[in-house]
């Protein structure tokens, strides 16, 4: 694939979310869901990865050890977000969300699923 500038939105979901009729909804246990509020962080790279591969960087750059080698997204990535993760950052996991260029994919327990718009 050809070199594309790519908009990427960190959509990390609030934990603690009512979900309404009384119960508590968990992300990181029930999975994403439009309308659950979320810290988003927007950035823009450049790489010739797909959407899926773009969305499995911004998990590695934020869930592995700094001293395991990475693709060379995940580390620009990294790079990107060291001024961020003292402040907000935390791993990306299950209910969070990565919008690329437009199109949202929720954090699945196992890769991640298209989600659609929560407005």
């Amino acid at each position: 694939m050809s070199q594309r500038t790519v908009t990427l939105t960190i959509g990390l979901t609030d934990w603690d979310t009512p979900a309404g009729h009384g119960d508590v909804h968990i992300p990181a246990v029930h999975g994403w869901r439009p309308g659950l509020p979320q810290v988003e962080h927007t950035l823009t790279v450049t790489t010739g990865e797909d959407d899926l591969a773009v969305c499995e960087a911004v998990f590695t750059a934020t869930n592995a050890p700094e001293e395991i080698p990475v693709s060379q997204l995940a580390q620009d990535l990294r790079t990107l977000l060291t001024p961020h993760r003292q402040q907000w950052m935390r791993a990306l996991c299950v209910g969070d969300t990565v919008t690329v260029n437009g199109t949202r994919y929720a954090c699945a327990t196992f890769g991640f699923e298209p989600a659609p718009d929560p407005t």
